[in-house]
């Protein structure tokens, strides 16, 4: 079973979960508390609607010459 998720924990991970970065146990925990609190889901509800309207206005991608730099220089921190 797991733990339960405060208001506090769901909204601090609301992000994260929108944008699937939680760990598949984070996701459910946060998700089961969003499902079942009044005062949570409106905020979860919003959140997720406003990524879906930017997503769908902001069809524009960086220049090739701007990808390669970013990428290289990714690859230079890693190392």
């Amino acid at each position: 079973m797991t733990e339960k998720c405060t208001c506090g924990e769901a909204l601090e991970e609301l992000w994260a979960l929108i944008d699937n970065e939680l760990c598949t146990e984070d996701a459910q925990r946060v998700q089961e508390h969003l499902d079942r609190c009044r005062t949570c889901y409106p905020q979860y509800d919003f959140d997720r609607a406003y990524r879906q309207l930017v997503a769908l206005q902001c069809r524009e991608t960086a220049p090739a010459e701007l990808r390669r730099k970013v990428f290289m220089r990714l690859l230079e921190d890693g190392a």
